[in-house]
């Protein structure tokens, strides 16, 4: 078989197509036009921690508080229930108990804090008179304090959430017998404090005309202590006459 001689100018043509392949496919990849690419997305900041901590830590006097509700006065007659009503709180621990780290939770659920501004501390073995005036020297104001007369309770709670104390009183039976200017005041720092056998009705008189005993905690300076005295000595007796009995047999 024969092909006939291409043109002369069909020839060119086709010689010029084949080198310009030829010139494509060597030219290095780097030189080839390419879209630039879009820059990466900035990094997220990191948030720094905060240096120190943000709250300091409750001490450990703090923690190990052992606070007791004494006396409970709700239902005054010699002064309005502003400067009459008070709570006797007793630190029966060995440390003492900043007041600023307690909270008070009232009949109505409500969170009373004595706030970070307060200063005053109970040492161990002694009282604090709170009362919603605070009308006395030494004695706190918590102002949103009110003690119902009818019925009521009280739960006392430190820095670490630990419940330290709770009490409940009543006008009606089996309670004590409610009369208006006389205080509860507690028989001893271990009964149940919601309890009505763990209150008696006090019979000594304020500097205001009340029965009631604001700083004089009936186990510890009245009648209750010869009482938990004499109880002591009665089961000290009483346990050494039955090792002797035990010993002869």
């Amino acid at each position: 078989m024969c092909f006939a001689p291409l043109p002369i100018a069909r020839r060119a043509l086709l010689l010029s197509f084949i080198l310009a392949s030829v010139a494509a496919c060597s030219r290095p990849a780097d030189a080839q036009p390419s879209e630039s690419a879009p820059p990466p997305p900035p990094e997220a900041p990191v948030a720094s921690k905060p240096a120190g901590k943000l709250a300091a830590e409750p001490t450990k006097a703090t923690c190990t508080a052992r606070i007791v509700v004494t006396e409970l006065h709700y239902d005054p007659k010699a002064v309005g229930d502003r400067d009459g009503e008070f709570v006797e709180l007793l630190n029966a621990g060995d440390e003492p108990v900043a007041l600023k780290d307690l909270v008070i939770v009232d009949t109505k659920g409500r969170k009373l804090a004595f706030g970070k501004d307060q200063t005053a501390t109970v040492a161990p073995g002694k009282t604090v008179i709170v009362g919603p005036a605070g009308r006395k020297e030494g004695w706190v104001a918590l102002k949103k304090l009110s003690l119902p007369n009818k019925a009521g309770q009280l739960e006392l709670f430190d820095a670490c959430g630990r419940s330290l104390d709770r009490v409940a009183w009543s006008a009606k039976r089996p309670w004590p017998k409610h009369k208006a200017g006389r205080s509860l005041a507690r028989r001893n720092q271990d009964s149940d404090g919601t309890k009505p056998g763990a209150w008696l009705r006090t019979s000594r008189r304020d500097d205001l005309g009340d029965r009631a005993t604001p700083g004089w905690v009936w186990w510890v300076d009245g009648k209750g202590a010869k009482q938990a005295a004499e109880k002591a000595a009665a089961k000290a007796k009483r346990a050494a006459a039955k090792g002797v009995a035990k010993r002869g047999s």
